[in-house]
């Protein structure tokens, strides 16, 4: 209301965030003409091509009815704009904060103020997935990429083109549509509506967010970083082609980024690689072939069950997941039988049921590293990784079993195996399972031998073909009383102990070895291996069956008992876990040592007392003296006993090497 003043042209009338119009001119400065655009918008819209019907639209005054009807639609539209537009910045403030990722160069941009200006036209449309063609207003924009990369945040006007060409005439003003470039990955293709990658399309979840997939089940989806469910309405065209997602574990989905399997996610590791994993920690790994280090940023939709799902979702047969829409197991999916009730189950198998799928399946993790992916150390890691107790701020990577690099209080990190307790610790780097220089997991094997005897023959023997205990990835060779080389190898000296006849009416040594495995200890060697193997000089060992026999046990506190028939472990290979010696070397003076036990019934009471678990494994050993026989022909055998003699020694291996499993070849295959 008041004097009738001219109006002047708007650029459009829903200007981007940030971006003021420029609307001054002859004795108007900046902030009236701002007024102006704010206040003065045209009711009628005037026809440009008629210079006549544009004097009369920009000086004519509404009559009262014109002006009631127009004020009264757009208060209303003017609400409901305000209404949506709250809601379209409380999300873009929860997801527009993803980065953007250029897929040619791999550079990743956080989102500017343009991206979250350009919200405004996504939420005028009301997320109803009309095309572009619906109104014949355009506006032409740079791509999204373009304005980001420039980290230009004042003015929207600077990178956009506006070409004006509506002939919509309405009550209100026109829509403004802008153009952004293909989404990728997890990014938000809310404002693109279109989806990079062959086969995919752009879904909702809710009013501000949708990513591309390659389907979607409408409702909750467990993977999903958020709870709200998925209209699984679709935004814009689905991309041309077939899908094509890395399908296997380490894949590529640097161009894709993409995972086909279940719980796998496409972690970036620079500009140039990125593979599927089930999870990843930022620097370098020790299955890849350099130490640089990775980014671990999530190319992909992290497909595995999000933190929100054990408190939301419903359990397993039984309750009803209608409510929820979602299971809390992986695997499973909520499936109707009618509808007031629901059930949690992998497959909908139940007779008279719907069998409708409400929400999506829960994805299954991924197997933990540890078994059979897990290879030896890689050779950059030797001089790169720090020792236990070094700092590890640069190297981000450890040395050793079990040992992790600490970041403590945001000061200097360090190679520990646990956080101290009472501090705060962020991990820095892979968690080391072993210095596993000649296959996974590492072996470090021990001998006590004779020096005036067969036995110091059989380890010459054995050094001489770098087979048995030498074919381990460490090994130390111990003596009593005195010291002797093997090749280069030094001998190392503990206290002897005298010999007597045990309670078996066997060799009563427990006091002897007691003192060798205390000198073991002490040297610390162990604590770089996964497993610790006590071998007899007169064992035949092959290092690569008994790997195999121990990869399923990575991380746990165990022994092997390898002899049914007297239900303990026989001394001919002893198996020890990393953690099983750690305990010992703390509690040790626990258990009862009479010298009248032989060492091997000596160390089975032991670990049981110190509630090490016992790992029942027959099949790792042949022993003569367990089972009657010892087939030098067994593809599964680990070790065989008693050949005393060296001929003997060699062909008793020869056959076993000849005679190895079809899983044991393989073995050779990839490690050589």
């Amino acid at each position: 209301r008041g004097p009738t003043q001219p109006t002047r042209a708007v650029a459009s009338a829903k200007a981007p965030l940030g971006a003021p119009r420029s609307m001054s001119g002859p004795g108007d400065d900046d902030k009236s003409a701002r007024a102006v655009a704010m206040t003065c918008q045209p009711l009628i819209a005037a026809d440009p091509d008629d210079e006549e019907s544009a004097r009369t639209a920009s000086t004519r005054r509404p009559s009262r009815s014109e002006r009631g009807s127009s004020g009264l639609a757009l208060g209303v539209a003017g609400v409901a704009a305000l209404v949506m537009a709250l809601a379209a910045l409380v999300v873009v403030r929860r997801r527009a904060e993803r980065p953007v990722v250029d897929p040619e160069g791999a550079n990743l941009v956080e989102p500017t103020q343009e991206s979250t200006a350009a919200f405004v036209d996504y939420a005028a449309s009301g997320s109803s997935g009309e095309e572009e063609g619906a109104n014949t207003s355009t506006e032409t924009s740079a791509s999204m990429e373009s304005a980001s990369s420039s980290n230009s945040t004042s003015n929207l006007t600077s990178t956009t083109t506006s070409t004006r060409t509506s002939t919509r005439t309405s009550t209100s003003t026109s829509a403004v549509t802008t153009t952004f470039a293909p989404s990728f990955g997890a990014e938000n293709c809310a404002f693109s509506r279109k989806c990079a990658q062959p086969g995919m399309q752009c879904y909702e979840q809710t009013l501000g967010f949708a990513q591309c997939r390659t389907s979607c089940v409408p409702g909750r989806d467990p993977a999903a970083e958020t709870r709200e469910p998925w209209t699984c309405k679709p935004l814009g065209p689905r991309t041309p082609g077939e899908v094509v997602c890395a399908t296997v574990k380490g894949g590529d989905c640097r161009r894709s980024m993409c995972c086909r399997d279940l719980g796998l996610t496409c972690f970036e590791k620079d500009a140039g690689i990125a593979r599927c994993m089930a999870s990843c920690e930022p620097g370098p790994h020790f299955d890849d072939t350099d130490g640089r280090p990775w980014t671990c940023r999530e190319l992909s939709r992290k497909v595995a069950p999000a933190p929100w799902v054990a408190q939301v979702c419903a359990g397993s047969q039984g309750p009803n997941c209608l409510s929820v829409g979602c299971c809390k197991t992986p695997g499973e999916q909520c499936f109707k039988k009618d509808a007031n009730y629901g059930q949690c189950e992998a497959t909908c198998w139940q007779q008279g049921w719907s069998c409708e799928a409400v929400g999506s399946r829960t994805p299954a993790l991924a197997p933990p590293p540890g078994s059979s992916d897990m290879q030896p150390m890689p050779s950059w890691a030797f001089s790169q990784c720090s020792r236990i107790g070094q700092n590890c701020s640069s190297s981000r990577c450890c040395l050793g079993m079990d040992v992790q690099c600490y970041q403590q209080d945001a000061g200097m990190a360090t190679c520990l195996s646990a956080c101290p307790p009472g501090k705060t610790c962020t991990t820095l780097g892979p968690r080391s399972y072993g210095v596993s220089r000649k296959g996974f997991p590492s072996l470090y094997c021990i001998v006590v031998f004779r020096i005036n005897s067969y036995e110091h023959e059989l380890i010459q023997t054995q050094f001489a073909a770098g087979i048995g205990i030498f074919d381990c990835d460490d090994h130390t060779l111990l003596t009593a009383d005195s010291t002797t080389y093997i090749g280069v190898y030094r001998t190392l000296q503990f206290q002897g102990a005298p010999i007597v006849t045990s309670v078996d009416n066997t060799a009563g040594n427990t006091w002897l070895f007691l003192h060798a495995w205390q000198a073991v200890v002490a040297a610390g060697v162990w604590k770089d291996h996964t497993f610790t193997i006590k071998v007899d000089p007169d064992a035949v060992m092959l290092p690569d069956r008994v790997r195999m026999h121990l990869r399923p046990h990575v991380g746990e506190k165990m022994f092997v008992v390898n002899c049914k028939w007297v239900n303990m472990m026989f001394g001919a290979i002893e198996v020890y876990s990393y953690a099983a010696i750690a305990e010992w070397e703390r509690r040790n003076h626990e258990c009862y040592a009479p010298n009248n036990y032989g060492e091997d019934k000596y160390m089975t009471q032991c670990m049981d007392h110190l509630g090490v678990a016992r790992v029942n494994d027959q099949s790792i050993l042949a022993d003569k003296l367990c089972i009657g026989g010892a087939n030098c022909m067994d593809p599964v055998a680990g070790a065989f006993h008693p050949y005393k003699n060296k001929d003997a020694w060699i062909q008793c291996w020869q056959t076993a090497d000849q005679h190895a499993s079809p899983t044991q070849q393989m073995v050779y295959a990839a490690f050589g």
